[in-house]
């Protein structure tokens, strides 16, 4: 495999990769998990919601664990004992809807997005509601879209519409939900729901990290606002494939990403029951070659390694 290249422009440091489906295996994740919290408890009221879509967690500064399920707050202590849990089901105080995602900052402090009552909640480190504010068109708040210093990352739209090269702005907020600052622009691709390739926003120390996987780079900010770096590989995603089919789930519009040569005539002959795109996609899109973007992601898991998944 050729090795990267890198160079700079006006102060901005590019690394060029290879392709990735060239790309070697670096080291591999152990094969038992380190850290494993919930399961069957005595009480079904108090395990997991088996519903919930966004199943998250980020480790305390003190050993414990946070987890979100739809709308509570799992607390564990170091040796993964439910310690707490906090939120039930509405719209009041200490209650949430459907809880997306968390992140942790400054002394242990959360933030919570509760996407069906459209806003984030502020939880200190005791587990308490301190404040909620609306999120507004606040987009891609994440698990590791908290800083250290108190301020979180978010993605915001600019302007309205669905073009496909749609702008947004990186925004950094402060824990009252004030601007502290933006620290850039970036493209917003549509959201494919086919490959669910979407962009992601990493932070580590006071570097803003934007995954764009739709054109195969991710950009790097200091949190003060200027970009610093690129990181890029040679693939790139196709061009829009699109296809409208009917099934029980209505009208579907999807994108392919990568071997572009390849029609989605073979994804439909591994249809079930009739049924495009409604069962087991993801399995037939392997089988016909597809690789898609969101199988490479890279996300900063810790401060002292990067996961990457195949």
């Amino acid at each position: 495999m050729q090795s990267p290249i890198i160079r700079d422009s006006a102060g901005v440091r590019i690394i060029e990769n290879g392709a990735r489906m060239d790309a070697p295996i670096r080291f591999a994740l152990g094969a038992r998990p380190a850290f494993e919290v919930g399961g069957l408890e005595d009480s079904e009221s108090t395990e997991f919601n088996h519903t919930a879509g966004y199943l998250n967690g980020v480790r305390l500064s003190d050993g414990r664990f946070a987890v979100i399920d739809v709308n509570r707050i799992h607390y564990f202590d170091s040796r993964a004992r439910r310690i707490r849990v906090v939120g039930r089901n509405g719209s009041g105080p200490e209650e949430f809807r459907y809880l997306t995602a968390l992140c942790r900052t400054t002394g242990d402090t959360l933030v919570v997005v509760d996407s069906h009552n459209g806003r984030l909640a502020i939880i200190d480190s005791k587990g308490n509601v301190s404040r909620t504010f609306p999120t507004g068109d606040t987009r891609s708040l994440g698990s590791g879209s908290c800083l250290g210093d108190g301020s979180m990352v978010v993605v915001r739209p600019i302007g309205g519409g669905i073009a496909r090269d749609r702008r947004g702005r990186l925004m950094r907020l402060r824990l009252d939900g004030t601007t502290a600052n933006v620290i850039g622009e970036v493209i917003l691709h549509p959201v494919s729901l086919v490959t669910q390739v979407v962009p992601h926003v990493a932070t580590f120390r006071q570097k803003v990290f934007f995954g764009d996987g739709a054109a195969g780079q991710v950009l790097v900010f200091n949190a003060t606002g200027s970009l610093s770096g690129i990181i890029r590989t040679r693939t790139e995603g196709s061009r829009f494939l699109t296809q409208t089919s009917t099934s029980a789930y209505g009208e579907l519009t999807s994108r392919v990403l990568e071997r572009p040569a390849l029609s989605l005539e073979c994804v439909q002959k591994r249809q079930r029951n009739g049924r495009p795109f409604a069962v087991s996609l993801s399995t037939r899109m392997a089988d016909c070659g597809f690789r898609t973007m969101n199988h490479h992601a890279a996300r900063i898991i810790g401060p002292l390694s990067i996961q990457t998944a195949e």
